[in-house]
């Protein structure tokens, strides 16, 4: 009872299985297959006229759903079911088209891989033509080796072969015999001549040992020469003769110089090589520069030239007519403002332009080297330059190996190593440097310029003079050999003299630095250091100083000038309380010109100068006057500046023991600080009361001190 009811509710089970429901998803994919398979059974011009109609339709309704608003709204439903329909109807056309499109390209993507397929295997084929027809030509043009061979020609072979290879019964009948028995004489041949070649071969291995031997020979000649030449290299430098061929370098340069600067430096070479072994001239620069300057130098020249010829010309004609006259003038200036010459400016130009224009130099230089002799090797390079628009030469200077401090590393010693070398170089206008080329003030004051030393470097007289250059300049503008070979050697020596005394001077200041002084004194220096000409000029306002020993003299008598500001150093000595500071005033051709010492003493809270106390009054003119009286023949070679401060400690020591022996002195003093160490006879003498400041025996421990 059981099984039946089981089985039967399994076969109503079985016939109650619901059908399987269908998906959104598989819904729209049938839709999808539809329309695909649609696309592609239905005309596609069908559907255009029915899109059209479609749109004309649509179009009408929706302009009667605008127009006619008064209809019911049943037949306004129904016009826009339709309009709705219509649009629909549109969309589905619009798929149909996009499925037909998407279809064609596909059709299309696969022809088109079809036709690569095809045309890749086109290609592969004509390769495989192209590799066939190469090795086809391959086998076509193979060779045996033995076709490579040259054979003598048959009339030869049967006329200098021997029987036994000729055979000629045989090889006149049989092309291939006669090739074999060709070729058997070519190999007999060959191997006569190998022996022949191997035999030449010995004998160049004699020859090549023969000349191992004779080159050993000559390589043991090397340490006789090497002993030759160190024989003779005194010889070699009394005579200058240079070890090394650097110096051709140089002279292959000398032809691109401009005259100038050739004259300067084939008279100074010729100098060195006469005279002074210890100076080098070099030319400095680049050699296509210098090529390129001169072809547009040249050029200019040239240019001017045709420019005066046209000016002759048209100053012949100058008659005919005044108008045409003036037209050919005014063309002219048109032409020289064209010119290449870096000397006409144009209005537009920037003052920068101006300047670069007009100050151009020449790419090449002649250097100068002066070289000191002794262990310290110091030496001093000056560079001469040409302004071939300014039609001046400037030197700029610079020094290696010279000792330096704080105050040896000053003005003096470096910008203005070379100023005052001769008494014309210290004209000035306004502290400004001028050139000796007069024509140069006009061309850089038409510009607003003034003359740059720092850039340009200075334009000595005496710079002009090596040069050949003399002002005013002549007609033809070239230099003279004359005044050249006349300055050259007194410059020099005038150089050689200011390197060694700018040498000694940088040691001097060196010590000084130090406060190092020479001789027995009571006295000691504690304080050297370097001041602007502003700063001492400032004390000379402030009347703290007195300018010279004397009021009656001037700047002028003491070989000094206030246009060229010169080098001022403050010394200070003291002694107990006492102080004594000196303003050394240096000249730049010194030791030929002896410093000036402006003194004052500060006593007792006391400053004394020469204006108010008469012993620091002929201290000073002790100082600046008779300063060589301390000179004895033993240091005849003693600096002037050391000599003076020796004089001034003497002279300072002097002062403070005199005045101590003063009872006036003691008074105010309270003990007597400045006891004597010096040996005088008087403290005072005259009216002036004056001080034994004279040394009348010099060079002795125990001077005996007179007043004068």
């Amino acid at each position: 009872m059981s099984k039946d009811n089981t089985e039967s509710s399994k076969v109503k089970s079985e016939k109650k299985k619901p059908e399987p429901v269908a998906t959104s998803d598989t819904i729209y994919k049938q839709t999808v297959d539809h329309e695909e398979s649609e696309a592609v059974v239905r005309n596609g011009e069908d559907d255009l006229n029915m899109y059209m109609e479609l749109c004309s339709k649509l179009r009408s309704h929706i302009l009667k759903l605008k127009a006619d608003t008064n209809e019911a709204p049943p037949v306004l439903d129904q016009l826009k079911r339709e309009a709705s329909l219509s649009f629909v109807m549109l969309k589905k056309l619009n798929r149909l088209e996009k499925y037909r499109l998407k279809n064609a390209r596909d059709t299309l993507q696969a022809k088109k891989s079809k036709v690569d397929s095809f045309n890749l295997q086109l290609q592969n084929l004509r390769y495989e033509i192209y590799h066939l027809k190469k090795e086809v030509v391959k086998c076509l043009q193979f060779k045996s080796k033995d076709e490579d061979i040259d054979l003598v020609d048959e009339e030869s072979f049967f006329k200098d072969a021997p029987e036994e290879i000729a055979r000629p019964e045989i090889t006149k009948s049989d092309p291939h015999q006669l090739k074999l028995s060709r070729l058997e004489w070519e190999l007999k041949q060959r191997k006569e001549l190998a022996d022949q070649c191997n035999q030449v071969e010995r004998e160049n291995e004699s020859v090549a040992g023969n000349i191992n031997k004779k080159r050993g020979q000559l390589d043991n000649l090397a340490p006789l020469l090497k002993q030759l030449l160190s024989v003779s290299k005194p010889l070699i430098e009394n005579l200058s003769y240079p070890e090394n061929h650097s110096g051709r370098a140089q002279y292959k340069l000398t032809h691109l110089l401009p005259e100038p600067l050739y004259c300067l430096f084939v008279q100074t070479d010729a100098y060195r090589l006469a005279f002074c072994p210890n100076i080098e001239v070099k030319i400095k620069g680049k050699e296509d520069d210098a090529e390129q300057v001169n072809k547009m130098l040249n050029e200019a020249k040239t240019s001017v030239d045709s420019d005066s010829d046209t000016e002759e010309a048209a100053g012949n004609t100058r008659e005919s007519g005044t108008s045409s006259s003036k037209h050919r003038h005014h063309h002219h200036h048109h032409s020289k403002s064209s010119l290449p010459s870096q000397v006409a400016l144009k209005p537009s130009d920037s003052t920068e332009e101006k300047r670069n224009k007009l100050c151009l130099t020449h790419p090449l230089s002649v250097e100068l080297v002066i070289q000191s002799k002794g262990t310290n090797v110091a030496s001093m390079t000056l560079t001469f330059s040409y302004l071939y628009n300014l039609h001046v030469v400037a030197v700029k200077v610079s020094k290696t190996g010279i000792a330096s401090s704080e105050s040896a590393g000053s003005n003096h010693l470096d910008a203005e190593l070379l100023a005052e070398l001769f008494p014309e170089d210290s004209r000035k206008e306004e502290g400004e440097a001028v050139s000796p080329n007069l024509m140069n003030h006009y061309q850089l004051k038409q510009v607003g310029l003034t003359w740059d030393s720092a850039k340009l470097g200075h334009p000595y007289p005496w710079a002009q003079r090596m040069a050949g250059l003399t002002f005013p300049l002549a007609t033809t503008q070239t230099p003279s050999v004359s005044v050249s070979q006349t300055s050259v050697p007194r410059v020099v020596k005038r150089l050689v003299k200011r390197f060694k005394s700018a040498i000694e001077l940088s040691g001097l200041l060196v010590q000084l630095e130090k406060c190092q002084l020479l001789g027995s004194h009571q006295c000691i220096l504690t304080a050297w250091q370097s001041l602007t000409w502003s700063q001492y000029q400032s004390q000379l306002t402030m009347g703290l100083i007195s300018p010279t020993s004397s009021h009656s003299l001037t700047w002028s008598q003491l070989g000094l000038s206030t246009q060229s500001p010169s080098p001022v150093y403050k010394a200070v000595l003291t002694r107990g309380s006492a102080k004594c500071t000196a303003y050394v005033v240096l000249h730049y051709d010194y030791p030929a010109i002896a410093p000036v010492l402006n003194i004052q003493i500060e006593l007792n809270k006391v400053i004394r100068h020469p204006a108010n106390d008469d012993g620091v009054r002929d201290m000073q003119k002790e100082v600046n006057f008779h300063w060589q009286d301390l000179i004895s023949d033993n240091t005849q070679s003693q600096s002037p500046l050391r000599s003076q401060l020796e004089c001034l400690a003497s002279c300072f020591d002097i002062y403070l023991e005199c005045y101590s022996c003063f009872d006036i002195y003691l008074e105010c003093l309270g003990v007597k600080e400045f006891p004597r160490k010096k040996s005088f006879i008087k403290t005072v003498r005259g009216r002036t009361r004056a001080l034994p400041y004279k040394c009348s025996s010099v060079g002795k421990s125990d001077a005996l001190y007179t007043q004068r």
